[in-house]
């Protein structure tokens, strides 16, 4: 099933931005959920670069039924907390490397779900990016 969405950034000072996406998948089924979160990079060396973000998802009422099994009770608000760090490194013009990390906690109806089994999740990922 397709998902829309829109994603704005906006630059606070020269090493922290503020950034939001909102997504919904076509038709009735999935829901809305939005990400607000403050970003800093900062520049450790020539080509490195540490990425650290935090923020807050919200999600509506269906979003938290579909994907946690939330009750028919549950409220839209606060889906997770999250936080993130990212070493990205520069190897030509053309392709970067990115490991990062990142933790999430569920919050209010989201964490008592019938498909919950942890309420803080803990994920990892390794990128190859190419640009053309």
């Amino acid at each position: 099933m397709p998902v829309f969405g829109a994603f704005g950034s906006i630059r606070l000072l020269h090493n922290l931005s503020f950034a939001a996406h909102a997504y919904r998948m076509a038709g009735s089924q999935g829901g809305t959920a939005m990400n607000l979160q403050l970003v800093s990079y900062q520049s450790l060396a020539a080509h490195h670069a540490l990425v650290v973000a935090g923020g807050v998802r919200l999600a509506d009422r269906r979003h938290l039924q579909v994907y946690l099994g939330a009750g028919p009770d549950a409220e839209a608000g606060v889906k997770d907390l999250h936080a993130e760090a990212r070493w990205d490194w520069e190897l030509t013009p053309k392709y970067t490397a990115s490991a990062g990390l990142d933790i999430k906690r569920l919050q209010g109806d989201a964490a008592t779900g019938a498909l919950v089994t942890r309420r803080t999740g803990i994920g990892y990922s390794l990128m190859l990016v190419a640009r053309y």
